[in-house]
């Protein structure tokens, strides 16, 4: 499922209305920066081309 704007409740409810309950969510994307092995309170740095496109993304 691809959201492009919400929260994790929102989903959870969407899923719940139509009989399929969630037991985890995972954020792989965070606007064009896709998050990979990135750990769960990790962060690193973002590559120039990363801050790139998210310029590029906001500019839209």
């Amino acid at each position: 499922m691809v959201l492009h704007e919400g929260r994790k409740h929102i989903v959870r409810r969407m899923l719940e209305a139509v009989g399929h309950p969630v037991e985890r969510l995972v954020r792989v994307q965070v606007g064009p920066v896709h998050l990979g092995d990135l750990r769960q309170g990790r962060w690193r740095v973002l590559t120039s081309t990363e801050v790139g496109q998210l310029l590029t993304s906001v500019e839209d």
